[in-house]
């Protein structure tokens, strides 16, 4: 997952882009069992959220 949310700095705009955020550009990626929620902010990437996909919402 370390090497995935790395990449991030140079693909941003790989993950799909969520609804329901306004003008904020915050995207989702799935590695293995996770989900990596981000937002690409004046070219960084500030991580949102991690979460095991099995995990209840």
């Amino acid at each position: 997952m370390i090497e995935a949310t790395e990449r991030l700095g140079q693909f941003s705009h790989i993950g799909a882009r969520l609804a329901g955020f306004g003008q904020r550009d915050v995207r989702r990626i799935i590695v293995r069992w996770w989900e990596v929620r981000y937002e690409v902010v004046v070219g960084m990437v500030v991580i949102l959220r991690v979460r095991h996909v099995r995990e209840n919402r």
